[in-house]
């Protein structure tokens, strides 16, 4: 066990305040200090420090305590290990006999860190004396400043100046291996891991080195050579630059992925960037983001890599709580590069205007399926649903369904049907969205009513549709040709239009939309038949939505009829006769209506 005494120690060497100030951002209210607590979502600060009493309390959620229950909850610690984390952070060795193999990884990790510093300093030093390391980033534009800033250094072209250099103070090459600064050879020999390279020191957030990137000074293959896992190093665990971007006070982070784009961004006075460290995001970096952040925008490179990373990144964003934007820099260029060229206000405005993590998805969903063919159409109106369905909040599904049907001409209310079916559970039904897209576009271009009312011109329309998918799909045409060639259509020059239609298929003659628009020999229906064309989308499932017309006309043309009997039945001058035949026709009409919606009732349950 840990003596009393020890504790008591270790708790007043870490000052409360301090401690919870390098997880979140603090602000000094009267006799406390405020901010958003880290372990649970909010957006007006109840997360309360008292620096007299060295406690805390977030009247949010619950949590309080000292700042060894703190640690307990940031680092999923029990209470042991807390203490051994507070003691570590103050330097303090831990008088603990009973866990001998904690103390051996608490001891590992302290050398690792140790050594590390010395590496640094030693790649830092040997960049300083090295014309070609020093030319290597003057010629990539980095100031002397920035090298500074975050230790850049230069590995000689030598097999074994580092490990002699950590031998003279007193490592061995045990020590060395364990912390990846060196490889063993076949023979069995120890040399430098980092050899003819530029180093990039990669530190947590209270400046500690714990990892090293190092990049070839030509185009090679491999580009960099980086530190394995340690005992201190977990690749996924940390994210380069955070150490100064936390200081920033900007509640914003930009997440690029290279090292020398984040060098770029803070040279430019862009502060709040951090590097990904060339992988997509990981749950534990995007924890350490939501303590200082509550914004982010990526900013991968433009290639498939970089698109790809974005994608496996973005998601675990959003369910952390973050809001998210994902930039792209104009032309492909990466920020080092756009920077170079640009002011930054430039690349800042860029991603003040980023789209949102949502119209990313539906714009990258949108370049799967670039083309404007029927059938291309129909696959991106299938994921597109997909993609909106699974946002969680009812407004925002809204909002961003408007927002697609807009950007990619698709009629909001259908869509809008689609989305919100999918989300409950259901299926796709691409030719709903089929029906009232074509539907709703061509009702704006339909200029010539011949003299027919309102309800006439929606069946001539839905009509035409039906026709124009029989042609489309020869299948269809087959399964519905007996029910539709029977003076099935109220419009004669509609059916003499399918009966045509019907010829082609029995002389194996070609058969198309386009060419049923040619066999139109009246000027006003070949415009009607163009403008359905026009805002033509083919359904995945052609048959089904040739089913789905006939019902709606079927429907249509009842209700009409209806509207015609009870202004007939409201005459004064019926006769008895005439009434009561109105009146059979009626009921045989609601009769009707009643089996066609039990039986769709029956069909889509």
């Amino acid at each position: 066990m840990i003596p009393q005494s020890q504790i008591d120690e270790i708790i007043e060497k870490n000052d409360i305040v301090s401690v919870i100030g390098e997880y979140i951002k603090l602000e000094r209210k009267g006799n406390s200090f405020k901010g958003l607590c880290p372990f649970h979502k909010e957006k007006t600060p109840s997360f309360s420090v008292h620096e007299d009493r060295q406690i805390f309390k977030c009247f949010g959620c619950g949590k309080g305590g000292n700042v060894v229950h703190f640690i307990m909850a940031a680092e999923s610690l029990n209470y042991i290990d807390a203490i051994k984390f507070l003691a570590e952070r103050v330097g303090v060795t831990v008088q603990d006999t009973q866990d001998k193999q904690a103390e051996a990884k608490a001891a590992s990790r302290k050398k690792i860190a140790e050594m590390n510093k010395i590496a640094g300093r030693f790649f830092f030093d040997t960049l300083n004396r090295s014309r070609e390391g020093f030319e290597y980033f003057n010629k990539r534009g980095v100031s002397p400043e920035m090298v500074k800033k975050f230790g850049l250094g230069f590995a000689p072209d030598a097999w074994d100046e580092l490990t002699k250099h950590l031998r003279a103070k007193g490592y061995s090459d045990e020590d060395m291996f364990a912390a990846d600064l060196v490889v063993k050879t076949k023979k069995g020999n120890y040399c430098d891991k980092f050899r003819h390279k530029m180093m990039f020191p990669i530190f947590d957030v209270l400046g500690n080195v714990v990892a090293f990137g190092g990049r070839v000074l030509d185009n090679s293959k491999p580009k960099y050579v980086n530190t394995g896992a340690t005992d201190l190093y977990t690749k996924g665990k940390h994210l380069y630059g955070l150490n100064y971007a936390r200081q920033s006070g900007s509640k914003r982070v930009i997440v690029v992925e290279g090292y020398m784009d984040c060098i770029a961004l803070h040279q430019r006075g862009i502060t709040y960037a951090v590097a990904s460290q060339g992988t997509a995001l990981t749950v534990d970096q995007t924890r350490l983001l939501k303590k200082y952040f509550s914004d982010v925008v990526t900013c991968f490179d433009a290639d498939a890599a970089g698109e790809s990373a974005t994608l496996r990144g973005m998601d675990i964003l959003a369910n952390e709580g973050f809001n998210v934007r994902v930039m792209s820099v104009p032309d492909g260029k990466d920020p080092d590069e756009f920077l170079k060229k640009n002011k930054p206000e430039d690349f800042v405005k860029i991603a003040d205007n980023a789209p949102t993590l949502i119209e990313y998805k539906i714009m990258h969903t949108k370049k799967q399926f670039p083309g404007n063919d029927n059938g291309t159409r129909a696959k991106f109106l299938d994921a597109v649903t997909n993609v909106l369905a699974k946002i969680s909040s009812a407004a925002e599904r809204e909002m961003y369904t408007a927002w697609t049907a807009d950007k990619y001409g698709i009629a909001k209310e259908s869509l809008k049907e689609q989305v919100e079916n999918v989300a409950s559970g259901g299926k796709v039904k691409t030719e709903n969205i089929f029906l009232k897209h074509v539907a709703k576009n061509d009702s704006e271009n339909y200029n010539t009513n011949n003299g027919k009312s309102k309800e006439d011109i929606k069946i001539d329309r839905l009509e035409k549709m039906l026709i124009l998918l029989c042609a489309e799909d020869k299948n269809c045409l087959l399964s519905l040709r007996k029910k539709l060639e029977n003076n099935f259509y109220r419009f004669e020059e509609n059916q003499k239009l399918f009966n045509t239609l019907c010829d082609r298929v029995d002389k194996s003659a070609e058969v198309s939309k386009e060419l049923l628009l040619a066999d139109s020999t009246d000027a006003n229906e070949a415009a009607v038949l163009a403008g359905l064309l026009d805002n033509w989308i083919s359904p995945e499932a052609p048959q089904l939505a040739a089913e789905e017309v006939v019902t709606n006309l079927n429907k249509l043309i009842g209700e009409t009829r209806m509207k015609q009997i009870y202004a007939l039945l409201a005459q004064d001058n019926i006769s008895e006769e005439e009434k009561d035949k109105l009146q059979l026709e009626l009921k045989q009409i609601i009769l009707e209506r009643g089996n066609n919606y039990g039986s769709n009732k029956k069909s889509s349950g």
